[in-house]
């Protein structure tokens, strides 16, 4: 006897729909407005805007982009001459790149705030290290030595309609799809990519270092 792959669900009246969608690569509803639930919880847990903003930020890198809270912590860089960089994650080894975030919690987004992040980013490496923060004077610094490449990404928990070839605009509905479609795994035969943490070179041969949870 064949076994159904839909296990109890089969049995459930009006499951249909959802053993449908459990398939697909629509995230659930439930799923959808419990993302949105935890966003919110997080974000509101502050004093005033800036913190909310911040925490905002802080939600998304660790849960979207999987750094620790410590690292997250550190990457926040929002402030006084910021230079319109929020936050920075390191190198992704397996593309050379660094990602740069400009953040919008609530009402403060804005197509205005879009445009002027990506002309920030675009002026940040002719910019004088000497007249900036320690810790953006270091950052451009290692993007103009290991001549990284720069991936700016625009986050946001608003809906947003808008397109750039130079920003990634990461909003609401991107990010419950990402967090959804990570808890897909490929089907059997089907490959999945890796994200490297860190990768060696001696002679001939190329070490990466990778996260125990890239292999779940």
């Amino acid at each position: 006897m064949a076994q159904n792959s839909n296990g109890l669900l089969e049995y459930i009246p009006g499951s249909h729909a959802l053993s449908t969608q459990k398939n697909s690569s629509i995230p659930l509803e439930g799923f959808s407005e419990n993302v949105r639930g935890s966003i919110q919880e997080y974000a509101e847990d502050s004093k005033n805007e800036v913190e909310k903003g911040n925490n905002f930020l802080q939600w998304v890198l660790t849960r979207v982009f999987e750094a620790t809270e410590d690292d997250a912590a550190d990457a926040i860089v929002d402030g006084a001459n910021d230079l319109g960089i929020d936050a920075y994650l390191p190198v992704d080894f397996s593309d050379n790149t660094i990602r740069l975030f400009q953040s919008k919690y609530g009402t403060s987004h804005s197509f205005e705030a879009i445009a002027k992040f990506k002309e920030d980013a675009k002026r940040l490496l002719g910019k004088d290290v000497t007249k900036m923060r320690p810790e953006l004077a270091q950052l451009v610094t290692k993007i103009k030595e290991k001549n990284l490449k720069i991936k700016c990404c625009y986050v946001t928990d608003q809906k947003v309609e808008y397109q750039d070839d130079l920003i990634e605009i990461i909003d609401i509905e991107k990010i419950i799809q990402k967090l959804w479609e990570r808890i897909k795994k490929p089907a059997a035969g089907k490959r999945s990519s890796i994200k490297l943490e860190r990768m060696l070179r001696h002679e001939n041969t190329i070490l990466g270092i990778l996260k125990l949870r890239e292999l779940t």
